[in-house]
């Protein structure tokens, strides 16, 4: 794949110019075309790894969603976007908390600090969910079967409006 590995190229070498939102549509565009190992990929990786530490709460969510259905994922991002992330999940909104447990959910893995930090920012926000995000949020605490009880009695505290 000659053009893939140009682009890779180009990516590393103009990486320093780019904003989150290039790398996440770029890791979306990798995932879309189903490249399970390629310079792309990792050049992407690499890119967001060094430019973690500027991102914003939601930027860690961006990267982390567009990244999901890497199959084969990207340990090293994985483990760099939940360092970076717990310490800022306070800031994020009930959507944003919902995409990163789905997006733990869609790899079938969780990182245990962020799973823990990620549904203790979602039950101190819950009450501004609305009802997708709670679904989500079920589903994806589901779908990596844990067995989060002070999170599900959250959901369900703040489902029972909605639906009675």
């Amino acid at each position: 794949m000659p053009l893939l590995t140009a682009i890779a190229r180009a990516l590393l070498w103009q990486a320093s110019m780019f904003k989150s939102q290039t790398l996440a549509n770029s890791a979306w565009a990798v995932a879309s075309l189903q490249l399970s190992d390629s310079p792309l990929r990792s050049s992407i990786s690499a890119c967001a790894r060094r430019m973690m530490r500027v991102f914003a709460p939601n930027e860690l969510t961006n990267i982390a969603w567009s990244s999901s259905s890497w199959r084969n994922s990207n340990e090293p991002l994985r483990d760099s976007i939940a360092s970076s992330a717990i310490p800022s999940l306070h800031e994020l909104i009930p959507l944003h908390l919902a995409l990163s447990a789905w997006s733990c959910a869609t790899l079938c893995v969780i990182h245990s600090p962020l799973g823990h930090s990620i549904s203790a920012a979602a039950i101190r926000t819950i009450h501004d969910a609305k009802p997708e995000n709670l679904a989500n949020l079920s589903w994806s605490y589901a779908t990596l079967e844990c067995n989060d009880l002070p999170l599900r009695a959250a959901i369900a505290a703040s489902s029972m409006p909605i639906y009675t």
